[in-house]
């Protein structure tokens, strides 16, 4: 499907080309038959040249724009795992009775938010999730001859799933955490993922620690909610608002949007 997108968006200058360009060629032979299209005719290749010059422009400043965040994030990641690499940092047993207490407390220890955050130092932020599920088709069988039973074959009948993602899960004890510039998310280990949850929702179900980017100390605790947007369209896809409670901090009641999940 990503591969499917990834085409769509490198042929949409084209194919708008393309049309406006039908388009021109169409209407101004149309008005050619009434003896007014020629300036018409090529006004709108003027138009057609125009357009395309324009969207390869707003593709090339888009790239652009998106080097220049990148660039950005890197100083912050850099500046993020180099804060505590002169310090001792605490142990994975002292983080995992860290994580218990934060959810004993509703996120009112901030001491215990404190060594969570000084221990996600060393982990490299997520800049952009990617989630992705590769079917691998049946295989070829083995075929061989047996003294008991004579000749044997074996063959593979089932697709494999392969999941890939462009982050890693932590495991900590009874947890598995991860976190981007701002944002440290921790769920139980044995929470599903998205290629093994019956309900992609509940792989999104995660406790969220919410921290300054710049000094990893924590400003409050909060957890992923889910909200349906429903579309009066037969056949729509199901698309769920994720949003981040804040149940601890200065921002303490707020709601604040996450991202959109689609599901079908």
């Amino acid at each position: 499907m990503k591969n499917v997108l990834r085409i769509w968006r490198k042929a949409r200058p084209l194919l708008a080309g393309l049309l406006v360009g039908g388009m021109s060629s169409f209407v101004g032979n149309w008005l050619a038959s009434r003896g007014i299209g020629l300036y018409v005719f090529n006004g709108m290749i003027i138009i057609f040249i125009y357009l395309t010059v324009d969207l390869w422009r707003m593709k090339k400043n888009r790239k652009k724009a998106q080097a220049q965040r990148d660039q950005a994030a890197q100083v912050i990641i850099n500046h993020q795992m180099a804060l505590f690499q002169d310090e001792e940092l605490p142990d994975r047993m002292a983080v995992n009775a860290a994580l218990d207490q934060i959810l004993i407390s509703n996120g009112e220890d901030f001491e215990a938010m404190q060594t969570v955050m000084r221990y996600s130092s060393k982990i490299k932020p997520v800049l952009e999730w990617s989630e992705r599920i590769k079917r691998k088709p049946p295989g070829k069988g083995i075929r061989g001859l047996t003294p008991e039973f004579g000749l044997v074959e074996i063959k593979k009948d089932e697709e494999e799933e392969q999941h890939t993602s462009n982050f890693e899960k932590t495991r900590i004890g009874q947890y598995k955490i991860w976190r981007d510039l701002s944002m440290l998310y921790f769920q139980h280990y044995w929470v599903s993922d998205l290629n093994t949850a019956t309900n992609p929702l509940d792989a999104c179900n995660s406790n969220i620690i919410l921290f300054n980017e710049t000094t990893l100390e924590p400003e409050g605790f909060g957890q992923m909610e889910f909200e349906e947007i429903k579309i009066p369209v037969p056949f729509a896809p199901k698309l769920v608002l994720l949003l981040v409670n804040i149940i601890s901090g200065a921002e303490k009641g707020k709601r604040k949007p996450f991202g959109m999940l689609t599901m079908r």
